[in-house]
């Protein structure tokens, strides 16, 4: 039955094929090709710029959002704010609310979060505790922001600390990423009163569908990082919806060329 059908669609194929090259000349056989993947590249190039500007207005609404270190400043604006929730940024070193994680494989290593990746898994280790961010130098200490449900986040906040092999596995390399203690990271997200307290605030994702994001490194750096992103980004977008014009033009003068010369 299977072959009947597939014989049945070989020749209704054939039979077109030999209809469209009798009724054609060589001219409308090659529009025939030409014109729709001139428009599947036009589609796709207009795709392309659309996505990579969409990516390019989120990584710009990072770099505006507004910027704090723990302290009275971001205690203050959290307070007046609407339902007390800020969309901010917080620099501050990194501080476990316990005992911190202890490196697998690199002595006096401590760190908050943990991700170790070992051959043939898919889905690293993954450990954490509860941290904090605390302002640097000789600021304040006695305000500090807890960070909720880090693990959720996106961005770069982990650093490789060792890349080698486990002393009873030999047979690949086996990175290993920790949010170390005592460094600094930079988080953007809701800032929030932590429930039944007057000064401790809470880093946590947003409610509203916007992005939750941990980096390492202080926020200016951050914020290089993010502009040259930007830039890309935008460079990208530009450069898409050229090549999308400039494949819709050639389209436009094939087709207007193709109908003078019929007329």
């Amino acid at each position: 039955m299977q072959t009947d059908c597939f014989c049945c669609c070989f020749f209704f194929f054939h039979i077109k094929t030999k209809s469209i090259k009798s009724t054609t000349s060589p001219e409308t056989m090659s529009d025939l090709f030409i014109i729709p993947g001139a428009v599947l590249s036009t589609g796709i190039s207009f795709a392309f710029s659309v996505i990579s500007y969409k990516k390019y207005l989120q990584s710009k609404e990072k770099i505006k959002i507004p910027h704090f270190k723990p302290g009275d400043d971001l205690l203050k604006e959290v307070q007046k704010s609407a339902n007390k929730r800020l969309y901010a940024a917080v620099e501050g070193k990194v501080e476990p609310l316990g005992k911190p994680l202890k490196s697998t494989f690199v002595p006096e290593c401590y760190g908050v979060i943990r991700k170790v990746t070992t051959r043939g898994q898919r889905n690293p280790e993954r450990d954490e505790v509860p941290f904090c961010l605390l302002p640097r130098g000789t600021e304040a200490r006695r305000l500090w922001v807890r960070v909720e449900n880090p693990l959720k986040a996106e961005g770069d906040y982990l650093q490789e600390v060792y890349r080698g092999v486990k002393p009873e596995d030999s047979s690949g390399s086996v990175p290993e990423h920790t949010g170390k203690v005592q460094s600094v990271m930079t988080g953007i997200g809701d800032v929030v009163m932590e429930q039944g307290s007057d000064e401790t605030m809470v880093l946590e994702p947003p409610r509203d569908g916007r992005k939750f994001f941990l980096f390492s490194g202080r926020y200016e750096s951050v914020k290089k990082r993010q502009e040259r992103k930007t830039l890309t980004l935008m460079l990208m977008s530009f450069t898409w919806a050229i090549t999308g014009c400039s494949v819709f033009g050639t389209l436009l003068y094939t087709t207007l060329n193709t109908q003078k010369k019929k007329n």
